[in-house]
């Protein structure tokens, strides 16, 4: 049962996580299995699909261990378990990242060079960040954390010493700051796209056409300033 009253809201947060989660994987399938398209934004869409289905199944040890006030899966999947949530958020903007940039770096440069930007290059991003995830970001992360104090058996995610090391306070500071820097990047090409789509387009019939096909991006920036942006600027 759950003793700490500041831990009592997680399990119903972690609840609608896992039920609003799990219903939208099977939504974005769904509409992935109904369209015959193959674009770069269906390949980072799948991407995504892939990294919150992993994500998701994590939830439910973690509700298990708040309602139970005991971790019961062992000190390695903890760890797993803990760091899900920071590889999940990681891998998401990234993919975010290479679905703006694409789209941007498409618009703004002229169709000889589109090339570069097709769905070779895009599937290329996408297999380097999951091996760059897989083969260096898993083993670095599982043997530094945790690794530096002794943790009672049967807790969980309970890591807040790990977080006063100096080199990990940098490397957040790093992160943060990094992320915060791209979706200000990000934000400002997407107003001079804005601006040169009004200024060449207004009045006419093809007005909007371009607008339409500026919906995708803005809501995907959309999501960046609202689940990403202020989390990094607390931070």
């Amino acid at each position: 049962p759950l003793r700490d009253f500041n831990l009592f809201p997680l399990p119903p947060e972690y609840c609608t996580i896992l039920i609003g989660g799990t219903l939208g994987v099977i939504l974005m399938s769904f509409c992935l299995l109904k369209s015959h398209s193959r674009s770069t934004s269906t390949i980072v869409v799948i991407n995504l699909v892939a990294t919150h289905s992993v994500f998701l199944v994590t939830i439910p040890f973690r509700i298990s261990y708040y309602v139970q006030n005991q971790w019961n899966y062992g000190f390695f999947f903890c760890k797993v378990s803990s760091s899900m949530v920071h590889i999940h958020m990681y891998l998401s903007f990234l993919f975010y990242v290479v679905l703006l940039a694409t789209k941007y770096l498409t618009f703004l440069t002229s169709k000889d060079k589109d090339i570069v930007y097709r769905k070779p290059y895009v599937v290329a991003a996408s297999v380097l960040i999951w091996v760059v995830v897989i083969l260096i970001v898993f083993p670095t992360y599982f043997s530094n954390y945790g690794s530096s104090e002794r943790y009672a058996h049967g807790r969980c995610f309970q890591f807040q010493r790990e977080l006063k090391r100096k080199s990990v306070i940098i490397i957040n500071y790093m992160a943060s700051s990094c992320m915060i820097v791209v979706i200000c990047t990000l934000v400002a090409c997407q107003g001079v796209i804005l601006a040169k789509v009004i200024k060449t387009h207004s009045g006419s019939l093809s007005a909007h056409l371009e607008f339409g096909a500026q919906k995708t991006p803005l809501t995907f920036l959309l999501i960046m300033l609202v689940c990403f942006l202020p989390y990094q600027l607390f931070r």
